[in-house]
């Protein structure tokens, strides 16, 4: 029975997002027996996690085991969802405080890979918060990546939020994370893949 593989892209992204590619590519050249979904997420961060829980709840009879890789703020749903199912993830450049980063991003958006018109409100903000954990229960299940050279977010806040977990800082770098095709190897040794 093979493992499955969730890659969790971030906001404004896609499964065509490059790390999604590079995640893919890498294991199928390597012939690992693991499946890969990267789901095309809602714009909308209630119906995104909605949507993620539902997928690990289908999935959980299928494979041996379930792992996530999440960027940005799909690395905020990754960790929601690693606490709430008991999983192993991987974080790159994750979102801490999704409420406070997504207040910037009230009103009218379009998905540049998608074409999806769709708009932030307060009440996304309000979800946000509500979904937001305190701490996390099992610190050894989650590997943080961050670069300190990620314009979008403070790399600071995710190494002060995941200070009890197994963490690569970088210094420079960006919110892709540059270089992410490069660490694959430790990526998957992490989640127990090979």
């Amino acid at each position: 029975m093979p493992a499955l593989l969730i890659y969790i892209h971030g906001f404004l992204s896609s499964p065509l997002s490059i790390k999604a590619v590079e995640v893919q590519a890498f294991i199928k050249q390597q012939k690992l027996a693991v499946d890969v979904m990267t789901p095309q997420l809602s714009s909308y961060p209630g119906e995104a996690y909605q949507q993620l829980s539902m997928l690990i709840t289908e999935q959980q009879q299928s494979y041996r085991q379930i792992v996530l890789v999440g960027s940005s703020m799909g690395g905020f749903y990754a960790t929601l969802l690693a606490e709430k199912f008991g999983l192993k993830a991987v974080l790159v450049n994750p979102v801490v405080s999704p409420d406070k980063l997504m207040a910037d991003y009230l009103g009218q958006h379009e998905n540049p890979y998608t074409g999806q018109k769709f708009c932030l409100t307060d009440r996304h903000i309000n979800e946000l918060r509500d979904m937001s954990l305190e701490t996390l229960t099992r610190p050894d299940n989650y590997w943080l990546m961050a670069q300190q050279g990620d314009e979008t977010l403070d790399y600071r806040l995710a190494v002060g939020f995941y200070h009890h977990c197994p963490q690569l800082v970088e210094p420079a770098g960006s919110h892709r994370f540059d270089n992410f095709k490069n660490h694959l190897p430790d990526v998957m040794k992490f989640l127990e893949l090979v």
